[in-house]
């Protein structure tokens, strides 16, 4: 019994705010299971019905190593909670998104709030995030939000390697991506259309004129319903001095301004799909 209590250090506080989530809704994933990658090994889920014989969890357990929420955008409090135990300073994957199963208004969804929490703490050993996903357990199109200003979540997480960003979303400058390795972007769904406008000219200029030292894979899918838009591609980019690996793949999908095709043909990328609307 003192053994299997120890598993467990959070406060009181936690445990009532973990145990606000239906029981159905929270539980915790310690080794592999037969037919189940989804989550990884030693991670606590947020948001989805339980799994096979995955343990109903009321506080986090000691050891966790990744944290799922798919609760949308209310979890500050909660979230907060759970990083006040400490768990930033060795969690090594985070997932924050939405699932059709918690019957969320989307309407006036927005994940800016989220980000602040986020914003306050380092992780030191995170590598990899996800942010905004909407994670479908049917053939559904989906709901991407508004993710706020990410520029100081991402500066906190040194030793990134994959990054997923599911949404609209804030750079102010560019970032040194020292460890990063695979970056996808999906900033809207053509048949929701509810992620709150279109990502800034200044956020991709930002984002594409960062140090990527190792990056080998860059997918970013910038469609949105909107005429009147075109993106372009800064020159630090397209001399691939920023982005010296990028040797596996590149894909850029959206509007962009004319000539855009025949400067990447032009330039150091070699590894790169387009697809213009």
């Amino acid at each position: 019994m003192i053994k299997f209590l120890k598993q467990f250090i959070a406060p009181q506080k936690q445990d009532d705010i973990i145990k606000n989530i239906p029981p159905e809704l929270r539980f915790y994933k310690h080794e592999e299971k037969v037919f189940e990658d989804t989550f990884k090994n030693y991670s606590c889920v947020f948001g989805l019905p339980v799994k096979y014989d995955f343990r109903i969890i009321d506080k986090i357990p000691l050891g966790t190593k990744a944290l799922y929420f798919y609760l949308g955008n209310d979890i500050e409090n909660l979230l907060e909670n759970v990083l006040e135990t400490g768990i930033f300073e060795t969690l090594e994957h985070l997932s924050i998104g939405y699932t059709r199963v918690n019957k969320i208004d989307f309407n006036s969804y927005n994940y800016s709030g989220v980000c602040k929490v986020l914003s306050k703490y380092n992780f030191p050993k995170l590598k990899s995030f996800e942010f905004g996903e909407d994670f479908l357990l049917a053939n559904e199109h989906c709901r991407y939000g508004n993710l706020g200003n990410i520029t100081k979540v991402l500066k906190n997480m040194p030793v990134l390697e994959s990054l997923y960003l599911y949404g609209n979303f804030a750079i102010d400058e560019p970032l040194c991506f020292k460890k990063l390795e695979r970056i996808e972007v999906l900033m809207n769904d053509w048949a929701t259309n509810l992620n709150g406008g279109k990502i800034s000219d200044s956020t991709i200029c930002s984002l594409l004129s960062s140090e990527f030292n190792v990056l080998q894979l860059m997918d970013l899918d910038l469609n949105f319903n909107d005429e009147v838009y075109n993106y372009y591609l800064p020159s630090l980019f397209l001399t691939g001095k920023n982005t010296p690996r990028l040797k596996q793949f590149l894909g850029l999908s959206g509007k962009f301004i004319s000539g855009t095709s025949i400067a990447l043909r032009q330039s150091q990328m070699k590894w790169f799909k387009l697809l213009f609307y």
